[in-house]
């Protein structure tokens, strides 16, 4: 396996699973990523027991990869965005980690301390106005334009969207923040820069409380699952306890590095390293579509929201610039099983003939 870091924000090089045991001051703790709970509940219970690991599908450790490579950029273009009233720390702040132990009721504590342990991308301190003296914890996101026209639309479409907002109260709970900002950038060709727009979403912590008792719950699940399976922790054997981590629904199958637990009957051949290339290839492209449809939708909907708004002022036809415009409306009659009766409205755009239009 390349050494390659499980999720987005955890620190490039740091190739240690969602959850692992660490000796601090001569006690084992049980460390769990921030960044990793609240995705998928299978692979904290997989990490847990030392199940053997699969490596990032190529497709999306290259989006890791341009997010990592991006931070600097949008941290600085942060700063500057807000340097009337905030101060980023020294060096963005950057990589700043917090670990904030977990609590357990008298009669259900496990057999190890627990540690939630994250890493900020930055830190900023506010100086003025509402925010003075206020800490505020700052992610970088670096989201493809499709992705970035979702989160301006509506960003709870977003997969993963609800687990970054409950990352952030982690991280403000470990610094004592009241305030988090996701910092998003557009990546235009896997890279932010010129032309690429920006978007901060801040983030009042002292709302979301809820969120961090959802997490010490699904922490406490984990140890209980894995006390059950018990003595197969350390020789990472699995057998029947299989169905013990399969008992949990997993959000996010396909970047799940513990596909095993996915499924019982999958006898889906894997993709071999000699055809991993073609198999990469072929992802990428499929992203590049989905990506036009979404820009390619978006753009309708501006282009019929454009014209609901001339029609309005000029009525059903008009014309400008070599083109005539003739408003449409159909009634599509319902299809069987197959189209439900709806109607289409929509402008028809033609060359005007009558202005000596010529593509030419």
């Amino acid at each position: 396996m390349t050494d390659t870091p499980d999720t987005p924000d955890q620190p490039v090089g740091d190739n240690r699973p969602s959850v692992y045991l660490e000796d601090i001051d001569g006690t084992q703790h049980v460390i769990y990523r921030a960044s990793a709970v609240g995705g998928c509940e299978r692979a904290l219970i997989a990490a847990r027991i030392g199940a053997p690991r699969h490596p990032i599908p190529a497709v999306i450790q290259k989006a890791f990869d341009e997010g990592h490579a991006a931070e600097a950029a949008i941290l600085d273009r942060f700063a500057a965005d807000h340097a009337d009233h905030l101060r980023l720390l020294p060096n963005g702040g950057t990589q700043r980690q917090v670990a904030i132990p977990v609590t357990w009721p008298r009669k259900a504590k496990a057999s190890l301390p627990v540690l939630i342990r994250g890493s900020l991308d930055g830190l900023a301190i506010g100086t003025t106005g509402e925010f003075k003296g206020e800490k505020i914890v700052v992610d970088a996101k670096a989201f493809a334009t499709s992705t970035f026209d979702q989160m301006l639309r509506d960003p709870t479409k977003i997969k993963f969207w609800d687990h970054y907002i409950t990352q952030q109260t982690v991280y403000a709970r470990g610094v004592g923040a009241n305030w988090a900002v996701l910092a998003i950038v557009e990546k235009i060709d896997g890279k932010v820069g010129v032309g690429s727009r920006v978007h901060y979403h801040w983030i009042n912590v002292t709302r979301e409380q809820g969120r961090w008792d959802e997490l010490v719950a699904i922490v406490r699940r984990v140890e209980q699952t894995v006390k059950k399976i018990g003595g197969k922790i350390e020789a990472g054997q699995l057998g029947e306890e299989q169905k013990e981590v399969q008992a949990v629904a997993c959000p996010c199958d396909y970047a799940c590095q513990y596909p095993q637990f996915h499924t019982t009957n999958d006898d889906t051949p894997e993709i071999q390293q000699r055809d991993l290339d073609r198999y990469t290839e072929m992802l990428d492209i499929d992203q590049r579509i989905r990506e036009t449809e979404a820009q390619l939708k978006a753009d309708k909907d501006r282009r019929k929201e454009l014209a609901v708004a001339l029609v309005d002022e000029y009525g059903q036809k008009f014309r400008g610039q070599g083109f005539k415009v003739t408003w449409v409306r159909q009634e599509v009659a319902e299809q069987t099983r197959v189209v439900k009766a709806h109607v289409r409205e929509y402008p028809k755009i033609t060359k005007d003939k009558d202005a000596g239009f010529s593509w030419d």
